[in-house]
C-alpha cells in the first residue's frame, strides 16, 4: 500500500472545472452519480434546512432503508435537531429525497438541547439487533472553547440518543481535549467533527485540527480517539496520531468525517476552505495497524510515535461538478446491480448563495478496501 505522511496543500478547486467522470485511486473507482441541491431557504417543519454537517444511511431501518442528516445548527434556525428521511438513487441521478421526521435534540428530561457549547456535527446510526428493536443515533458535539460558562460546558463530547428522542448517554472528550485558558484543548469550532463506527460497542472520533498543544515542526497531526460505549460518560480506551494535510497559506483545512470500513480501516474526508469560498476535499484509507497509542501524550509536540498512514483515494475537485463546503460521509443505497454507493452532504452554513448539496458516488471498484463493515459488526449479539 502506497502511504502518504504529510501530503502536500490541498487546491481550491473552481466551481467552472470540468471534472472527470471518474478517479480511480489507490486501487479504488469512483464515479460520480448525480447531486440534489435543496433549494435556498427551504424548510422542514418550520425549520431551515441547513448547516448539514453529518450524515448516515441505514439500509436495514424499515423497508426502504433510513437517512439522517444532522444540522450543526445550536437553535437560530429552529430547534437543534436532526432530519430523518428517505433518499432513492438510480445509476444516473439521485431520484428522490423525502423528509419523515424531525428529531430535535433533547437531553434524558426532554428538555430541548440548545447553545452553551452546543455543536452537532458527525452523525451514525447504530442498530440494536437482539437487543432492542428502536435504532439510536450517535452524534458529536465539536464544543466552543470561547465558551464562558466553564471549560466543560466547551469541551467536544459525544451523544447517545434513541431515534424516538427519548433516551440520552454521553461519553466526554480526553482532559487533553478541554480547552483552558492556559492554550491548550481543543480550538473554538475545531473539536470533534468525525465519528466512526467500527462496532456497535465501539467508534473513532476525530479532532477537525491539531489541539493547542500538539503542534510540531514536521506536521500536523490530530487524535482519533476510540471509545467504548459500554459504560456512560468514560473517556477513549486508546487513541492514535493522524497525519493531516497542510493548511493552504489563507484559509483552513481540516479532517471533516470518519467512516468505518472492514477490518478495522477507516474512510476520512479532509476538506479545505479559503476565504474567498473555495473548497477542496479528498479522500484517504487510513490504515492504524502500525500506528501506537498516543492517549497517555499531554502533548504531542514532543512526543515520539508511530502515526496511522493513509493513501489517497480520491481528489473530489476531480470527480464533482464543484466542491462545496463539504462535511459529512456515509455509505448510501445499493444500486440495482449491486453497486455499492458513498453520499456527501455540502454545509451552506446558512450563508446566502451557497447550497445545501447531498452528492452521490458510485463505487465501481473498490479496491478491496472501501467495504461496509458487515451490518452484525455494529449489532448487539443474541
Amino acid at each position: 500500500m502506497r502511504t502518504i505522511m504529510l501530503a502536500g496543500l490541498l487546491a481550491a478547486v473552481s466551481a467552472s472545472a470540468e471534472p472527470a467522470d471518474r478517479v480511480a485511486a489507490g486501487g479504488v473507482s469512483l464515479r460520480h452519480i448525480g447531486d440534489w441541491e435543496f433549494e435556498p431557504r427551504a424548510e422542514f417543519l418550520g425549520a431551515r434546512i441547513g448547516g448539514l454537517s453529518g450524515i448516515d444511511y441505514e439500509p436495514a431501518w424499515n423497508d426502504r432503508g433510513m437517512l439522517v442528516v444532522i444540522s450543526d445548527d445550536p437553535g437560530r434556525h429552529g430547534p437543534a435537531r436532526a432530519y430523518l428521511g428517505e433518499i432513492e438513487v438510480a445509476d444516473d441521478r439521485i431520484v428522490g429525497l423525502d423528509w419523515s421526521y424531525l428529531l430535535r435534540l433533547t437531553w434524558a428530561t426532554g428538555e430541548r438541547m440548545a447553545g452553551n457549547g452546543l455543536d452537532p456535527e458527525g452523525i451514525r446510526i447504530a442498530m440494536h439487533e437482539g437487543f432492542f428493536g428502536e435504532p439510536s443515533l450517535i452524534w458529536v458535539s465539536e464544543g466552543r472553547a470561547d465558551v464562558a460558562s466553564g471549560p466543560e460546558r466547551g469541551a467536544p463530547r459525544i451523544y447517545e440518543m434513541c431515534s424516538a428522542a427519548t433516551r440520552m448517554d454521553e461519553w466526554p472528550a480526553h482532559e487533553t481535549h478541554v480547552p483552558t485558558s492556559s492554550g491548550r484543548g481543543a480550538k473554538g469550532n475545531r473539536g470533534f467533527e468525525s465519528i466512526a463506527l467500527m462496532t456497535r460497542q465501539t467508534a473513532i472520533v476525530g479532532t477537525e485540527e491539531p489541539l493547542r498543544q500538539d503542534a510540531r515542526d514536521d506536521g500536523r497531526f490530530v487524535r482519533l480517539s476510540t471509545y467504548s460505549f459500554e459504560e456512560p460518560m468514560t473517556g477513549p480506551i486508546a487513541q492514535v496520531a493522524y497525519p493531516l494535510d497542510e493548511a493552504p497559506p489563507v484559509g483552513v483545512h481540516g479532517l471533516v468525517e470518519l467512516l468505518g470500513l472492514e477490518n478495522g480501516r477507516l474512510l476520512a474526508l479532509e476538506r479545505s476552505g479559503t476565504p474567498l469560498g473555495s473548497f477542496g476535499a479528498k479522500l484517504y484509507l487510513i490504515d492504524l495497524a502500525e500506528a501506537t497509542d498516543t492517549l497517555g501524550e499531554a502533548s504531542l509536540a514532543g512526543a515520539a510515535f508511530t502515526p496511522a498512514t493513509k493513501t489517497l483515494v480520491a481528489d473530489l475537485g476531480e470527480l464533482l461538478p464543484s466542491v462545496g463546503n463539504i462535511e459529512g460521509l456515509c455509505f448510501g443505497p445499493t444500486l440495482d446491480d449491486g453497486t455499492a454507493t458513498l453520499l456527501l452532504v455540502s454545509d451552506s452554513n446558512f450563508a446566502a448563495g451557497v447550497p445545501t448539496v447531498i452528492s452521490a458516488l458510485a463505487i465501481e471498484d473498490d479496491g478491496g478496501a472501501i467495504r461496509r463493515a458487515p451490518l452484525s459488526q455494529i449489532s448487539d449479539a443474541e
